[in-house]
Protein backbone atom coordinates (compact mmCIF):
# COMPACT_ATOMS: atom_id res chain seq x y z
CA UNK A 1 0.00 0.00 0.00
CA UNK A 2 1.06 3.58 -0.64
CA UNK A 3 0.83 4.38 3.08
CA UNK A 4 3.71 1.95 3.71
CA UNK A 5 5.87 3.86 1.22
CA UNK A 6 4.94 7.16 2.88
CA UNK A 7 6.05 5.86 6.28
CA UNK A 8 9.26 4.45 4.82
CA UNK A 9 10.09 7.77 3.12
CA UNK A 10 9.43 9.61 6.37
CA UNK A 11 12.33 7.77 7.99
CA UNK A 12 14.72 8.86 5.21
CA UNK A 13 13.95 12.57 5.45
CA UNK A 14 16.62 14.58 7.34
CA UNK A 15 13.97 16.27 9.46
CA UNK A 16 16.25 18.41 11.60
CA UNK A 17 17.98 19.93 8.58
CA UNK A 18 14.68 20.46 6.75
CA UNK A 19 13.03 22.19 9.72
CA UNK A 20 16.06 24.43 10.32
CA UNK A 21 16.11 25.45 6.65
CA UNK A 22 12.38 26.15 6.48
CA UNK A 23 12.16 28.11 9.73
CA UNK A 24 15.46 29.90 9.12
CA UNK A 25 14.48 31.06 5.64
CA UNK A 26 11.09 32.20 6.94
CA UNK A 27 12.78 34.34 9.59
CA UNK A 28 15.30 35.72 7.10
CA UNK A 29 12.51 36.62 4.69
CA UNK A 30 10.60 38.59 7.34
CA UNK A 31 13.81 40.27 8.51
CA UNK A 32 14.69 41.41 4.99
CA UNK A 33 11.18 42.82 4.56
CA UNK A 34 11.44 44.74 7.84
CA UNK A 35 14.87 46.16 6.92
CA UNK A 36 13.45 47.32 3.59
CA UNK A 37 10.58 49.04 5.39
CA UNK A 38 12.72 50.90 7.93
CA UNK A 39 12.34 54.12 5.94
CA UNK A 40 8.60 54.12 6.70
CA UNK A 41 7.43 56.00 9.79
CA UNK A 42 4.84 53.35 10.60
CA UNK A 43 4.65 49.78 9.34
CA UNK A 44 1.21 48.70 8.19
CA UNK A 45 0.17 45.08 7.78
CA UNK A 46 -0.48 45.58 4.08
CA UNK A 47 2.90 47.19 3.42
CA UNK A 48 4.68 44.53 5.44
CA UNK A 49 2.86 41.74 3.63
CA UNK A 50 3.66 43.27 0.23
CA UNK A 51 7.38 43.37 0.98
CA UNK A 52 7.37 39.95 2.67
CA UNK A 53 5.60 38.11 -0.14
CA UNK A 54 7.76 39.90 -2.72
CA UNK A 55 10.99 38.29 -1.46
CA UNK A 56 9.25 35.06 -0.55
CA UNK A 57 7.53 34.40 -3.88
CA UNK A 58 10.47 35.55 -6.00
CA UNK A 59 13.30 33.75 -4.18
CA UNK A 60 12.61 31.76 -1.03
CA UNK A 61 9.59 29.72 -2.10
CA UNK A 62 11.01 28.42 -5.44
CA UNK A 63 14.49 28.05 -3.89
CA UNK A 64 13.25 25.98 -0.94
CA UNK A 65 11.13 23.88 -3.29
CA UNK A 66 14.27 22.76 -5.09
CA UNK A 67 16.18 22.20 -1.86
CA UNK A 68 13.36 20.08 -0.43
CA UNK A 69 13.27 17.92 -3.55
CA UNK A 70 17.05 17.50 -3.51
CA UNK A 71 16.98 16.46 0.16
CA UNK A 72 14.20 13.94 -0.51
CA UNK A 73 16.44 12.24 -3.07
CA UNK A 74 19.69 12.57 -1.11
CA UNK A 75 19.44 9.03 0.27
CA UNK A 76 18.90 7.46 -3.16
CA UNK A 77 21.88 9.28 -4.68
CA UNK A 78 24.33 7.96 -2.08
CA UNK A 79 26.01 4.58 -2.03
CA UNK A 80 24.27 3.20 -5.12
CA UNK A 81 20.92 3.06 -3.35
CA UNK A 82 18.95 3.57 -6.57
CA UNK A 83 20.18 0.27 -7.94
CA UNK A 84 19.47 -1.55 -4.68
CA UNK A 85 16.08 0.08 -4.34
CA UNK A 86 14.79 -1.03 -7.71
CA UNK A 87 15.79 -4.64 -7.26
CA UNK A 88 12.92 -4.81 -4.76
CA UNK A 89 9.58 -6.12 -6.09
CA UNK A 90 7.41 -2.98 -6.11
CA UNK A 91 6.11 -0.54 -8.70
CA UNK A 92 8.22 2.55 -9.31
CA UNK A 93 5.09 4.66 -9.61
CA UNK A 94 4.41 4.17 -5.90
CA UNK A 95 7.80 5.56 -4.99
CA UNK A 96 7.26 8.49 -7.36
CA UNK A 97 3.85 9.28 -5.84
CA UNK A 98 5.37 9.04 -2.37
CA UNK A 99 8.01 11.62 -3.27
CA UNK A 100 5.27 13.90 -4.63
CA UNK A 101 3.28 13.52 -1.41
CA UNK A 102 6.21 14.52 0.81
CA UNK A 103 7.21 17.44 -1.42
CA UNK A 104 3.77 19.00 -1.15
CA UNK A 105 3.46 18.16 2.53
CA UNK A 106 6.68 20.05 3.26
CA UNK A 107 5.71 22.94 0.98
CA UNK A 108 2.38 23.20 2.79
CA UNK A 109 4.34 23.32 6.05
CA UNK A 110 6.64 25.99 4.61
CA UNK A 111 3.67 28.13 3.62
CA UNK A 112 2.42 27.91 7.21
CA UNK A 113 5.88 28.96 8.47
CA UNK A 114 5.82 31.99 6.16
CA UNK A 115 2.47 33.11 7.58
CA UNK A 116 3.61 32.48 11.17
CA UNK A 117 6.84 34.44 10.67
CA UNK A 118 4.92 37.24 8.97
CA UNK A 119 2.41 37.46 11.82
CA UNK A 120 5.01 37.20 14.60
CA UNK A 121 7.33 39.78 13.09
CA UNK A 122 4.45 42.14 12.36
CA UNK A 123 3.28 41.93 15.96
CA UNK A 124 6.83 42.48 17.19
CA UNK A 125 7.11 45.61 15.02
CA UNK A 126 3.65 46.84 16.08
CA UNK A 127 2.23 46.80 12.55
CA UNK A 128 -0.86 48.94 12.17
CA UNK A 129 -4.04 48.69 10.14
CA UNK A 130 -6.23 45.72 9.30
CA UNK A 131 -4.61 42.28 9.31
CA UNK A 132 -4.86 40.91 5.71
CA UNK A 133 -6.50 37.56 6.51
CA UNK A 134 -8.28 37.20 3.17
CA UNK A 135 -5.13 38.16 1.27
CA UNK A 136 -3.09 35.58 3.19
CA UNK A 137 -5.57 32.78 2.47
CA UNK A 138 -5.70 33.69 -1.21
CA UNK A 139 -1.92 33.88 -1.45
CA UNK A 140 -1.52 30.55 0.37
CA UNK A 141 -3.82 28.75 -2.09
CA UNK A 142 -2.39 30.41 -5.18
CA UNK A 143 1.12 29.68 -3.95
CA UNK A 144 0.41 25.95 -3.77
CA UNK A 145 -1.10 26.04 -7.26
CA UNK A 146 1.70 28.11 -8.77
CA UNK A 147 4.49 25.82 -7.55
CA UNK A 148 3.11 22.66 -9.20
CA UNK A 149 4.91 23.04 -12.58
CA UNK A 150 8.24 23.74 -10.84
CA UNK A 151 7.84 20.65 -8.64
CA UNK A 152 7.07 18.51 -11.70
CA UNK A 153 10.11 19.86 -13.57
CA UNK A 154 12.53 19.42 -10.68
CA UNK A 155 11.29 15.90 -9.92
CA UNK A 156 12.34 15.00 -13.45
CA UNK A 157 15.69 16.74 -13.27
CA UNK A 158 16.81 15.58 -9.83
CA UNK A 159 16.97 11.91 -10.82
CA UNK A 160 19.69 12.77 -13.34
CA UNK A 161 21.80 14.70 -10.82
CA UNK A 162 24.19 12.58 -8.82
CA UNK A 163 24.86 14.72 -5.75
CA UNK A 164 23.30 17.40 -3.57
CA UNK A 165 25.90 20.09 -4.37
CA UNK A 166 25.26 19.90 -8.11
CA UNK A 167 21.54 19.94 -7.49
CA UNK A 168 21.84 23.04 -5.30
CA UNK A 169 23.85 24.92 -7.94
CA UNK A 170 21.23 24.05 -10.54
CA UNK A 171 18.40 25.22 -8.27
CA UNK A 172 20.06 28.57 -7.58
CA UNK A 173 20.66 28.93 -11.31
CA UNK A 174 16.91 28.58 -11.90
CA UNK A 175 15.89 31.11 -9.23
CA UNK A 176 18.39 33.96 -9.73
CA UNK A 177 17.01 34.91 -13.20
CA UNK A 178 13.68 35.69 -11.48
CA UNK A 179 15.08 39.19 -10.91
CA UNK A 180 14.64 39.80 -14.64
CA UNK A 181 11.91 37.29 -15.54
CA UNK A 182 9.35 38.57 -13.04
CA UNK A 183 9.57 42.01 -14.64
CA UNK A 184 8.30 40.58 -17.91
CA UNK A 185 4.60 40.31 -18.83
CA UNK A 186 3.06 37.04 -17.66
CA UNK A 187 2.55 35.81 -21.22
CA UNK A 188 6.37 35.52 -21.41
CA UNK A 189 7.46 35.00 -17.80
CA UNK A 190 4.89 32.31 -17.02
CA UNK A 191 6.77 29.85 -19.21
CA UNK A 192 9.51 29.88 -16.55
CA UNK A 193 8.06 27.79 -13.68
CA UNK A 194 10.24 29.42 -11.01
CA UNK A 195 8.52 32.77 -11.71
CA UNK A 196 4.92 31.54 -11.37
CA UNK A 197 4.71 31.98 -7.57
CA UNK A 198 5.55 35.67 -7.96
CA UNK A 199 2.91 36.20 -10.63
CA UNK A 200 0.17 34.57 -8.57
CA UNK A 201 1.08 35.48 -4.98
CA UNK A 202 1.85 39.19 -5.34
CA UNK A 203 -1.16 41.35 -4.41
CA UNK A 204 -2.60 43.64 -7.06
CA UNK A 205 -1.97 47.40 -6.99
CA UNK A 206 1.29 47.08 -5.06
CA UNK A 207 4.60 48.74 -6.04
CA UNK A 208 5.91 45.32 -7.13
CA UNK A 209 2.79 44.06 -8.93
CA UNK A 210 3.77 42.14 -12.07
CA UNK A 211 1.99 42.53 -15.39
CA UNK A 212 -0.36 39.57 -15.17
CA UNK A 213 -2.99 38.42 -17.63
CA UNK A 214 -4.83 35.51 -16.03
CA UNK A 215 -6.31 34.49 -19.39
CA UNK A 216 -2.87 33.42 -20.57
CA UNK A 217 -1.23 32.65 -17.22
CA UNK A 218 -3.45 29.75 -16.19
CA UNK A 219 -3.37 27.99 -19.59
CA UNK A 220 0.44 28.26 -19.55
CA UNK A 221 0.51 26.90 -16.00
CA UNK A 222 -1.62 23.91 -17.00
CA UNK A 223 0.38 23.24 -20.17
CA UNK A 224 3.74 23.37 -18.42
CA UNK A 225 2.47 21.21 -15.57
CA UNK A 226 1.24 18.53 -17.98
CA UNK A 227 4.47 18.56 -19.98
CA UNK A 228 6.80 18.48 -16.97
CA UNK A 229 4.78 15.96 -14.95
CA UNK A 230 4.49 13.55 -17.87
CA UNK A 231 8.21 13.86 -18.59
CA UNK A 232 9.29 13.46 -14.96
CA UNK A 233 6.99 10.49 -14.39
CA UNK A 234 8.16 8.71 -17.54
CA UNK A 235 11.79 9.47 -16.70
CA UNK A 236 11.34 8.01 -13.23
CA UNK A 237 9.60 4.88 -14.51
CA UNK A 238 11.84 4.12 -17.49
CA UNK A 239 15.28 5.32 -16.40
CA UNK A 240 17.94 2.65 -16.23
CA UNK A 241 19.63 2.88 -12.84
CA UNK A 242 23.32 2.01 -12.68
Amino acid sequence: MLSNFIRAEQMKIPWLLVIILLIGSGIINSTVAIITLTTHQAITWIDFYTYSVNFYSMFFFPLMTGIIISLLFKFEHSGGNWKLLFTAPFARKKLYLTKVFWVFFLLFFYQCIFILCFYSTGKLMNATGIFPTELLIKSFILGMISIVPLVALQLGIVIYIKNFATSLVFIIGMVVPNIVITGLPSIIGSWFPSALPFYLMMPEDSPFSPRVDLYNLYPILIITFLIYSLWSYQSFIKKEWS
